[in-house]
């Protein structure tokens, strides 16, 4: 078997195991033969001097070892004892080197067919490893043990929890007893000075009363439940009243808040133990960090002093004194922790984010320690029954709401819902027509700008009723080529002319046009022109000048054919003689002019423009000076 494990050949350990039990050897006879085989392997292995030859001895011992737990010829924690064999063999450089091999197989002892057996035996391990180890030089291998064991154990497992609450008092901070005199610190310094050298004077100040009641704190620290001693409490409190946190740490940060805070080294620093030597007291009240690990201390022992621990004596309480005494330190330790650069609020908040988070893990030890883990229900879930289904009917209408399906039967069809009663909007034409008609009594003096019929919205409402209540909307002028200016004139007339034909309103028309005569046209209204908020009614047009004659002879001479056709319809006009266009159109103008005599008016030509599609933006320049509006 030795050969056989020797060799890490799987098939020969097979044939040795077989052979075995032919022979009439037990099952665990095997197993103790193959394990103490493997113990043998594993100290032949450690002893290689080689480091990448040793690293992968290591890899496929262990392989062969979890091949052989897997078909059941050795225990499974024997994949840990010889992991375990191989780190009590070599050194410390070499432990830290082949720790990868354990973290990269963590996963295999997770697995369900290693977890139980391995897990205490891993921790076994690991634990005789951090024996070995120093916390000040090993640092770095010591936090990768302990991750490996929170990856490798579950939250609730009973040996990372210290549920009796024991603290480490072999963690001891020395520091000098006796103060350091000034001979001793002359012979320290080792070197010879020159004939006629000037001794620089570096001298510092220390304060030996202060140094020993400042580092005979981390004795408190370090077991907090002495500070129950109604002797040592004292101590205690006088000790830190001594110090005087707010002398000395409230003026070095004075001093830190007048520096730049970006200046400040932010690399990230960490010392397991403190230095105490007596000269460097004072320069470690003067840096924030030290300030910091300081009053971390005093917050974390204060905290368990007023907190509730299951396993604590039940002597061990607080008096009224001394809980005021904690309250106030408590406050005094955030506020210097806030006032400590660099980012001072936001450590502070930090600290006591995680000193609430140990809080609340002290008290779940105190409950028992639940299991976090959700795990599945033992007993299946019970099959509900399915709902029956209503039998669909293609002529009732069902939009998934009572009210939605209310709402729709209101009417039998869509053609009766929209002839509802209720949908008409638009007011009868009576009531619609009695306020403007009312506003065109001259007895009621209603100004013309807040007359309805010179407002737009209601020149649009009007048009659109009227168009469809009025037969004389479309009435066809009295003169031929009249043009409708502006629409308040024609609206006024239009609604009294409507009013007249309607039994309701035709005692409410005002009393100037109340008569048996005959209605003008409503195209026979003046025109009007409503220009910066001030009403000018032309009751004439004026002739056409021949200013306006030159400055209308390039707008139209373009289409001198169509031209003459709107000014002589139905008259043979011999050609004009002259060949520039623009001539041509003040000839042809200039005899329209003088056939027509006084009727040669604005008014007129505007609208035989309009009529022949030779009206334009141009020309309605033209005529602007005329109260004219279009």
């Amino acid at each position: 078997m030795d050969e056989a494990v020797s060799n890490m050949d799987m098939d020969q350990i097979r044939a040795s195991c077989k052979a075995m039990r032919e022979s009439g050897k037990s099952v665990d006879f095997i197993k103790t033969c193959v394990e103490e085989a493997l113990h043998k392997k594993a100290l032949a292995v450690a002893s290689t001097s080689e480091p990448a030859l040793l690293d992968v001895n290591v890899r496929q011992m262990l392989a062969l070892v979890f091949q052989i737990a897997r078909e059941d010829l050795c225990a499974k924690a024997s994949t840990v004892s010889v992991m375990q064999d191989v780190f009590d063999t070599v050194s410390i450089e070499a432990c830290e080197r082949l720790f990868v091999v354990v973290e990269d197989n963590l996963s295999v002892w997770k697995t369900v067919q290693f977890y139980d057996p391995c897990k205490n035996t891993i921790l076994r391990m690991c634990n005789d490893i951090l024996k070995r180890l120093s916390r000040t030089v090993d640092t770095s291998f010591c936090g990768r043990i302990l991750v490996l064991l929170a990856r490798a154990l579950p939250l609730c497992e009973k040996s990372g929890l210290n549920l009796v609450s024991h603290f480490n008092t072999d963690n001891t901070t020395k520091y000098d007893l006796t103060e350091l005199s000034a001979e001793g610190e002359s012979n320290e310094d080792g070197e010879e000075m020159e004939t006629g050298e000037i001794k620089e004077s570096k001298d510092i100040p220390v304060d030996f009363a202060l140094y020993a009641k400042f580092w005979q704190l981390q004795t408190f620290f370090s077991s907090p439940t002495s500070c129950y001693d109604r002797s040592k409490w004292r101590t205690f409190q006088q000790e830190v009243a001594s110090f005087s946190v707010d002398r000395d740490i409230s003026f070095a940060t004075a001093s830190l808040n007048s520096t730049v805070e970006g200046s400040v080294d932010e690399k990230d620093n960490f010392f397991a133990k403190y230095v105490t030597s007596q000269k460097l007291l004072q320069l470690q009240l003067n840096d924030s960090q030290f300030r910091r690990y300081f009053l971390v201390q005093c917050l974390v022992l204060y905290q368990y002093l007023v907190s509730d621990v299951k396993f604590k004596d039940k002597m061990y309480a607080l008096n009224d004194e001394q809980l005021r005494f904690i309250i106030e330190s408590t406050e005094k330790c955030y506020r210097l922790l806030r006032d400590t650069h660099p980012k001072g609020t936001h450590f502070a908040d930090s600290v006591k984010k995680m000193l609430q988070r140990e809080k609340e893990w002290s008290e779940w030890k105190n409950k028992g320690c639940a299991d976090y883990t959700l795990l599945a229900d033992k007993e299946k879930m019970a099959v509900v029954a399915k709902r029956p289904r209503n039998a669909y009917k293609p002529t009732e209408v069902d939009l998934g709401s009572t009210v939605l399906t209310n709402l729709w039967k209101i009417n039998p069809d869509m053609l009766s819902a929209c002839q509802d009663q209720k949908r008409k909007f638009a007011p009868s034409i009576v009531d619609f027509l009695r306020d403007p008609l009312l506003e065109l009594d001259p007895e009621q003096m209603v100004e013309d700008r807040y007359k309805s019929v010179n407002d737009e919205s209601f020149q649009w409402r009007a048009s659109r009723m009227l168009m469809h209540e009025s037969s004389s909307y479309f009435q066809i002028p009295s003169k031929r080529y009249e043009v409708i200016s502006t629409m308040g004139p024609f609206l006024g007339e239009l609604i009294k002319q409507t009013a007249l034909n309607i039994p309701e309103l035709r005692n409410e028309i005002p009393a100037a046009t109340n008569s048996e005569a005959k209605v003008e046209s409503v195209n026979d209204t003046t025109s009007t022109s409503f220009q910066n908020g001030n009403s000018e009614c032309a009751e004439s047009s004026p002739l056409v000048s021949e200013e306006q004659m030159h400055e209308l002879a390039p707008l139209l001479a373009h289409d001198l054919k169509s031209l003459v056709d709107a000014l002589f319809a139905g008259e043979a006009i011999s050609p004009s003689p002259v060949r520039e266009s623009s001539k041509a159109v003040i000839s042809i103008l200039a005899r329209w002019k003088r056939r027509e005599g006084d009727a040669a008016t604005v008014k007129k030509l505007s609208s035989l423009l309009l009529e022949a599609d030779l009206f334009s933006e141009q020309v309605g320049l033209v005529f602007k000076t005329v109260c004219f509006q279009w």
